[in-house]
């Protein structure tokens, strides 16, 4: 995995990130622990998140970040 400097920050992030918005509304707890132990495996280190997250699919605004902190 390449990494790269992120701004003017001093830390080094992947190039590839994955996208977060699909935990915790139309992916599950189990399912998002599945996604986010392969990324880490493939050296991916760059997650785009939000607090608005995670309501498609029944979860609750949010959930996506919750998820990825259990």
């Amino acid at each position: 995995m390449e990494f790269r400097r992120l701004g003017q920050s001093g830390l080094r992030v992947s190039t590839i990130g994955l996208g977060c918005n699909n935990f915790g509304g139309r992916l599950r707890q189990e399912e998002t622990r599945a996604v986010l132990h392969k990324a880490f495996d493939l050296g991916i280190t760059l997650f785009d998140t939000s607090d608005t997250y995670g309501a498609v699919g029944g979860g609750k605004t949010g959930d996506s970040e919750l998820q990825m902190g259990q």
